[in-house]
Order: structure tokens, then C-alpha cells, then sequence
């Protein structure tokens, strides 16, 4: 970290080279994070509501985690873990068996193959529910709009066709 003698605040520099297309070095691209900002930012993250997660070592060694979470239920679960997410890079662990009785709606896992980590993104089933309910319901309402559209259509469809076929078979009768 680096304290900025203007600003005031710790930060975290970081830069880049930029090259021409004929691979002349013409200048940097620099810019700094503001600490108390990323901190904030992953304060956010990792207390979101309905919405947990877990840094684990592929050994089996926890990182890091969200505050909200058991992990006690996932150590009991390690062993099935680990082999689950050996076999596959990423996937669904509710798919699985594994964390059924808790209240825990799903748990991604995505597998880093370049590095010793796994991450569980663990959703709440409560929240899950109610944002099917939101997403499910709205597709209804709009689904229903349109049968009544439809309906409407058929019925000055068939009233316009009635008029056409009546009119002329009373004037020829």
C-alpha cells in the first residue's frame, strides 16, 4: 500500500505498459484502488443477504468464508466435497445429496484448475423461493395478457366471419 501524500489514503497502485503495433513501449496506464473502498466493497460482498460463500484449499484447509456460515456443516461434508469437485470443475451440490437438510436452496462450486482453491456460492432457499415466485409469477401476468389479447382477436374474428357469411346467405334467401 501506498499513502497518498494529495489524497490522504492508503491505496493499492497498479499499472500496465502499453506497447504500439510495433511492440515500442509508448507510456504506462496507472491507477490506484482506494483501500477503505475495496474494504467497503467486500464488506458488501460477504455480508449480502441470502447469499454466502466459502474459499476452500483443495486439501481440505478453509480460507476464508462469509461470517453467516456453518462451517461445521461443510466440514462434516469435506470428503464428499472434495471428491465431488475433483470430478467436475464446476457445478450444483444441492444436485448432488450433499447439504439437503439445512436450509441452503443451492451450492455452486466452481473448481480453479490453475490454483489450489474451490469456491462454494452458497444461496439461501428462502431467498431462492421468492425470487422464482417473482420471476415464475411475472411470466403469468404476462402470459395471461397475451391469452386475452388473443381471445379479443378471435372474438372480432368470428363476429366479422359471421356477418360476412349471414348477410349474404339473407340476401339471396
Amino acid at each position: 500500500p501506498v499513502y497518498g501524500a494529495y489524497s490522504q489514503k492508503y491505496s493499492i497502485p497498479a499499472g500496465y505498459g502499453v506497447i504500439d503495433k510495433d511492440g515500442k513501449y509508448v507510456g504506462s496506464a496507472v491507477t490506484s484502488f482506494v483501500i477503505k473502498g475495496l474494504q467497503r466493497k467486500f464488506d458488501e460482498i460477504i455480508n449480502a443477504d441470502g447469499v454466502g460463500f466459502v474459499l476452500i484449499q483443495k486439501d481440505g484447509l478453509f480460507i476464508v468464508g462469509s461470517p453467516k456460515i456453518n462451517f461445521d456443516d461443510i466440514q462434516k461434508q469435506l470428503p464428499n466435497l472434495l471428491s465431488i469437485t475433483a470430478q467436475n470443475k464446476e457445478g450444483i451440490l444441492y444436485d448432488a445429496g450433499l447439504f439437503n437438510d439445512k436450509n441452503f436452496g443451492s451450492i455452486n462450486y466452481n473448481n480453479l484448475e490453475e490454483y489450489p482453491y474451490i469456491i462454494l456460492t452458497i444461496y439461501n432457499r428462502d431467498l431462492q423461493r421468492a425470487e422464482m415466485y417473482d420471476m415464475v409469477f411475472s411470466h403469468i401476468i404476462i402470459f395471461a395478457g397475451l391469452l386475452i389479447i388473443v381471445a379479443v382477436l378471435l372474438f372480432l374474428f368470428y363476429t366479422n366471419l359471421i356477418k360476412l357469411v349471414v348477410l349474404p346467405s339473407n340476401a339471396a334467401s
